[in-house]
């Protein structure tokens, strides 16, 4: 074991953003060696390499998609807020939300959008069986 919970904090685009997921990365590489302490490796080129490819292929697109989720959920939100207290239709719903997806994020962050339909399938899907959910798909058509 090598480091500690922050060892991995600067190859998200926000420090914090390593502490909202889990997971253990396993190596096995003669060049990569620890240092007499523990708290990391040996400086040398594997180390700048491997803190790369972690940064590329981990730290930026879960960074991305916590923004994404962060965005979606604070915008959608006042949606069915709204929805709820003043009953409107679903098809009200739908030109709110694709207003929201229409209006895109910084220039850094070039992925796909998710729309409202796909996230409701993927909670239909996942959700289905709760009475809860049966009712509101009874409700509203879907």
């Amino acid at each position: 074991m090598i480091g500690d919970e922050h060892i991995l904090d600067g190859c998200f685009r926000e420090a914090r953003f390593n502490g909202y997921v889990l997971g253990e990365i396993h190596i096995n590489s003669s060049k990569l060696i620890p240092n007499s302490r523990r708290d990391d490796f040996i400086d040398n080129q594997t180390k700048t390499e491997f803190y790369n490819m972690i940064d590329r292929d981990i730290g930026l697109p879960l960074s991305k998609e916590i923004r994404l989720r962060s965005r979606l959920k604070s915008q959608i939100q006042p949606t069915k807020k709204m929805q709820l207290e003043n009953d409107h239709s679903v098809e009200q719903i739908k030109v709110a939300e694709r207003d929201v997806s229409e209006n895109k994020g910084s220039k850094e962050e070039s992925f796909v959008r998710p729309s409202a339909e796909m996230i409701l399938a993927e909670i239909f899907e996942k959700c289905g069986e709760y009475k809860k959910v049966k009712e509101i798909k009874e409700k509203y058509g879907y």
